[in-house]
């Protein structure tokens, strides 16, 4: 039978059913309306049919509703994403649609978004003249160079001032991802034992060079250097704390600090 048949409406005006032939019947549209007695609101684009309360679903076997950080058992609903092994390519404009992206293995595409900080640390120093090998300071503690413990990051580049501008000394500043226990004092040879350099977790030393130094009529300053020429500036890992840890070394003398705190090292870095 042809869908949409004409009524028969006896003497009066016939009418046709908007119909839908599934294969053994004729089934009839039906438009929805809501509202309350007396009245109606016809279900369009501009107005859905309104749901209220929790709509829930539990297909058999799947375990929702599991807390954080508890067990799951049994068959577990799983989200998944595309996988592919070449680099996401970048939406063409803010507020379009992009999906998560994984490599084969499963493994969530995540591009760095490094944040850059500023850290510095103030030695107390002595006034009396320093020898070659002498501790300079005792331990800098460069406070939350990373974002927490355990998390990661680079130094991107280290400046030594000095309110003493004759004070052009040739330093080095060993860099340690958990805080080191010094043999020796400020002013006084440096050392660290085996066992204390290894559980200090060095990461690099920075040289800050006597004829790198840029003098003013009241200070000095300096850019620092890998130790290793043409090498990077030392990445890191920290451990027990968010913190970097250093020790400045004198390696060759050219005057003595004025002050105690003539002394800034700071570092930029960046921390992921």
């Amino acid at each position: 039978m042809a869908d949409n048949p004409t009524v028969d409406n006896g003497g009066l005006t016939d009418y046709v059913v908007a119909t839908d032939d599934d294969g053994t019947a004729q089934v009839q549209w039906v438009k929805l309306k809501y509202g309350a007695d007396g009245s109606f609101t016809a279900v369009d684009g501009s107005n859905p049919l309104p749901v209220t309360g929790t709509v829930t679903a539990t297909p058999s076997g799947v375990a929702l509703g599991v807390a954080e950080d508890a067990a799951i058992s049994g068959n577990a609903m799983r989200q998944g994403v595309r996988a592919h092994s070449l680099v996401p390519t970048a939406m063409s404009a803010d507020n379009d649609m992009v999906s998560p992206w994984a490599d084969r293995s499963g493994a969530l595409v995540v591009i760095p978004q490094p944040r850059t900080v500023r850290v510095a640390a103030t030695p107390t120093i002595a006034t009396s003249a320093y020898v070659a090998g002498d501790q300079v300071g005792g331990l800098l503690t460069f406070t939350s160079a990373a974002l927490a413990t355990g998390r990661s990051g680079q130094v991107l580049q280290a400046v030594l001032t000095s309110r003493t501008p004759t004070a052009t000394n040739a330093l080095e500043l060993w860099l340690f991802a958990a805080s080191p226990t010094l043999a020796g004092s400020d002013n006084a040879a440096f050392d660290l034992t085996d066992a204390n350099l290894e559980a200090g977790l060095l990461v690099g030393i920075i040289t800050f060079t006597g004829t790198d130094y840029v003098t003013t009529a009241s200070g000095a300053a300096c850019m620092g250097v890998p130790k290793t020429a043409g090498a990077a500036f030392p990445s890191f890992v920290t451990s027990g704390s968010a913190n970097l840890f250093g020790v400045l070394v004198a390696r060759t003398v050219a005057a003595q600090y004025a002050g105690t705190t003539d002394l800034v090292v700071a570092l930029t870095v960046n921390q992921f």
